[in-house]
């Protein structure tokens, strides 16, 4: 699928043919306007109806297959698909050269699909808008970041409705009422992911700029937002890629990587399970 067509690709199982659908509506969109600079981020299955493509400079598109369900002949049913703009400001043009091209979204915005419907999390900085909030109103902060939950409303139009926020302080008075052995680098929360199970806890991860020049741990944390403590956390650091080899090494250096993490300990399961044996 792509806004720039609007065609769609879609296999079926049963017959094991492929379905392609040309030049859909995608309502909502402004005539294609809203689209124009889309660049897609992820795509993440939703329900046994959805199928859900993000960018997260801007907003997503729902594919909605429930006619492909409900008829054996689906070139008769084309799916639906739909523009939901994300909670934020868009700000400038992502793909100008003036903001260094897209850089990374997923390290401060992430759309989650869990138990309790689609949720959205932002970090919203105070020192650059990451073409989310506008400058003006985060110059007016008393705070560095903040962090924010949200749920969509598929019942009401596909809006946002706002569930959660933290501030920096309350974040950090969170990670100072943990256990003192931690010793968390005082840095902004990146690659939010919100928990599956319960919307209301957010996974986060912690680094300092130095963690390349063998500074402190990189830590992988979980806040739970609303009663504002610290569930969970686990610090891995570019020593625990020594002596690991093939998949094991590669893992680790995702963890530690500037990139989007592996948050789950199971692929260290598949491995072998021996360094989660370690761990244990």
């Amino acid at each position: 699928m792509g806004p720039a067509t609007n065609d769609a690709r879609l296999f079926q199982s049963g017959s094991g043919q492929w379905e392609v659908f040309k030049n859909l509506h995608v309502r909502g969109a402004d005539g294609g306007r809203a689209l124009r600079c889309w660049s897609t981020d992820a795509v993440v299955p939703y329900g046994c109806r959805y199928m859900i493509w993000m960018d997260y400079y801007g907003g997503m598109i729902l594919m909605d297959m429930s006619s492909q369900l409900q008829s054996s002949s689906s070139s008769k049913n084309p799916p639906k698909l739909r523009y939901v703009p994300l909670p934020v400001d868009r700000v400038g043009d992502p793909e100008d050269i003036e903001f260094g091209a897209r850089g990374c979204p997923k390290a401060s915005r992430r759309v989650c699909v869990t138990r309790h419907g689609v949720k959205f999390v932002s970090v919203d900085s105070q020192h650059w808008s990451n073409f989310g909030v506008g400058h003006r109103h985060v110059l007016t902060w008393s705070h560095r970041f903040r962090i924010t939950t949200r749920s969509l409303r598929e019942h009401d139009d596909y809006t946002w409705r706002k569930d959660l926020t933290m501030h920096e302080e309350e974040f950090w008075d969170a990670l100072d009422r943990a256990d003192h052995r931690f010793r968390f680098p005082h840095a902004q929360p990146e690659f939010p992911v919100v928990d599956m199970e319960n919307p209301d806890v957010v996974v986060f991860r912690l680094e300092k700029d130095d963690f390349y020049r063998g500074g402190e741990p990189k830590w992988m944390i979980e806040v739970d937002l609303r009663k504002k403590v610290l569930w969970a956390a686990t610090a891995y650091s570019k020593k625990e890629s020594d002596g690991l080899s093939g998949d094991a090494d590669a893992i680790n250096s995702a963890r530690v990587s500037r990139y989007d993490p592996i948050p789950s300990e199971l692929p260290r399961y598949l491995d072998g399970g021996q360094a989660c044996k370690r761990r244990q």
